[in-house]
């Protein structure tokens, strides 16, 4: 089976990922998903570039914009995001955090997201 959907996918018992004709990463949802080894933030602003710059400067790390969205793999992310709230709060439109999920599989082996847009 092939699919973009990433629902359909998650019932897999084994997976592989392709970008551009190219096999990026294969294993069960479960190990690729573990594989990222972090949480995920994201954040939505009016102006996600300047934000990640003032993130990667304040903060360190790697901090990404991934269709229009500031993202971040953050070990201990839940001690990041009070300090993030408090030094940004008034510029957040939201800030999330998750486990991480095949499309943050995906943004991690291809560096964009499924709609294609690339940001760094």
């Amino acid at each position: 089976m092939t699919t973009h959907l990433m629902e359909d996918a998650d019932k897999c018992d084994r997976l592989a990922i392709m970008d551009h004709g190219r096999l990026v990463a294969q294993g069960s949802p479960q190990e690729l998903k573990d594989a990222v080894g972090a949480d995920i933030i994201s954040i939505k602003t009016e102006a996600p570039q300047v934000m990640a710059r003032e993130i990667a400067d304040t903060f360190g790390g790697k901090v990404s914009v991934v269709d229009g969205l500031i993202r971040m793999e953050q070990k201990g992310a839940h001690e990041l995001i009070p300090r993030l709230a408090e030094r940004f709060g008034e510029r957040l439109r939201s800030l999330t955090l998750s486990k991480p999920s095949l499309e943050d599989v995906f943004i991690r082996y291809t560096g964009r997201g499924l709609e294609g847009k690339t940001h760094g």
